[in-house]
């Protein structure tokens, strides 16, 4: 069931249902307001990140600030949705239970909590600011006597931090973590970022670091999404948690692209039906190693906001790393402005993703066709569409298939960009057919 077609049935359920002018009435979302209370019920470890003041309805906040004592006493009831339903049914007065148990009934999934909350922070946003219109209406006669409008002013200020999300730290909160951070990577093997195994690579980046965005920049077919998909495989055999959004293939065609990439063997062979006994268990073997690794594909999200509730979601429930492919596939319904301006928001998001959440970001992006038809590497300015990409990125690195005579053709990682750290370019060998990048070993 879509969130739409609940939300029909959770107005259906209300008894305590507002009146028909709603019209007339402050913004609010009262079937999300019960949503979000049920997915409560079955994740009670969100209770703590739910304001009360986000919710109109009366009844909803009573019931959250019901529920709220039960996880502030710990009460054993928390153990279970079951438990804790059955504890509200004696806990709470009908006419208070009735409209949580028909949301609980009618609840798509408590894995939505996130969008049901977003529900309510736009509509308490909206209410904060309807709240402003008689305010401003008597300050604007007061204004034209030449008064300055400082109440409404800081009034405007306060509504502002609504849509930022600073957690601002003193050096006393941060020497204390810089030090013990830098101690652990002096005395151990310890490294700022999550590893991944190519040797040079995490050597040049100190590998995969929070709020850090990276951009793997490549022509269609060198190999940008396999080197993507190579770089968080290999993180996932080193335990790191990714979260996958693919806007250009199915969560199928990459699990047959990963089956490949770990068991060497081509799945072209397959579908030309010459694979033998031998490389069919070998695929089946290396299926049983990658079940096990801790990453889940998104082949569903498509515009940005679903993709950005995506990834807080993701990283709600463990993400260490998000990857992106690609950029400009990325979608704004209804922007009315160009195709620049469009993927300079875009980029924007990730970088803001990458800060708010604090897990790094890799995000795949073409390039435009220049370096192609003159025959050269790439450069940054070949960042398709807009320059926002080399502004907002942490790390740029860009694909060129180099073929020389004599030489074994391989393809370079040219480190264009790469904050706080050393430029250069990392020598891989691309098998295509299996979407395996082999790090070609060298002294640094």
């Amino acid at each position: 069931m879509d969130s739409e077609e609940s939300r029909k049935r959770a107005c259906e359920h209300q008894p305590n249902k507002l009146p028909v002018t709603e019209d007339k009435l402050p913004p609010h979302d009262e079937p999300a307001e019960w949503f979000l209370l049920a997915s409560a019920v079955h994740k009670p470890s969100i209770l703590p990140a739910i304001g009360s003041e986000l919710f109109y309805v009366e009844n909803a906040r009573r019931v959250l600030l019901k529920m709220q004592q039960a996880w502030i006493a710990k009460l054993d009831c928390l153990k279970s949705p079951e438990l804790f339903e059955h504890w509200l049914s004696k806990a709470l007065e009908s006419h208070y239970f009735e409209p949580l148990i028909n949301a609980i009934t009618d609840l798509p999934s408590s894995e939505n909590w996130l969008f049901w909350k977003g529900q309510l922070s736009d509509a308490y946003k909206a209410r904060r600011l309807e709240q402003l219109k008689p305010k401003i209406s008597a300050m604007s006669e007061r204004v034209a006597k030449g008064e300055t409008p400082n109440e409404v002013l800081l009034e405007i200020s306060k509504i502002a931090k609504l849509w930022q999300f600073t957690r601002a730290e003193s050096m006393s909160t941060l020497g204390e973590k810089v030090v013990d951070e830098l101690e652990g990577i002096w005395r151990s093997d310890k490294s700022i970022g999550a590893m991944t195994g190519y040797h040079k690579f995490d050597l040049i980046t100190g590998g995969l670091q929070n709020n850090r965005l990276y951009v793997i920049g490549a022509r269609p077919g060198v190999g940008k999404s396999s080197l993507a998909m190579n770089l968080f495989l290999q993180a996932a055999f080193r335990g790191t948690r990714s979260y996958v959004v693919s806007l250009e293939m199915s969560a199928t065609e990459i699990g047959r692209r990963l089956a490949a990439c770990e068991s060497r063997v081509s799945e072209q062979k397959f579908r030309e039906k010459k694979a033998t006994e031998q490389e069919f268990k070998l695929v089946t073997s290396a299926m049983s190693r990658l079940k096990p690794l801790p990453f889940l594909i998104d082949d569903f999200s498509r515009s940005l906001s679903d993709i950005v509730m995506a990834c807080h979601q993701a990283v709600a429930e463990g993400a260490q790393l998000l990857v992106i492919d690609y950029l400009q596939k990325i979608i704004i319904p209804n922007f009315r402005h160009n195709r620049n301006e469009l993927v300079t928001e875009i980029s924007g998001a990730m970088k803001d993703i990458a800060m708010s959440l604090r897990v790094p970001v890799i995000c795949c992006a073409q390039l435009n066709r220049e370096s192609e038809k003159d025959n050269r590497e790439p450069t940054l300015a070949d960042l398709r569409d807009s320059g926002s990409v080399e502004q907002d990125a942490d790390f740029v690195g860009l694909l060129h298939e180099v073929i020389s005579k004599g030489e074994e053709p391989h393809t370079d990682l040219i480190i264009g960009k790469n904050r706080g750290g050393q430029r250069g370019r990392i020598a891989f060998e691309f098998r295509k057919p299996i979407f395996r990048f082999d790090e070609e070993l060298e002294t640094p």
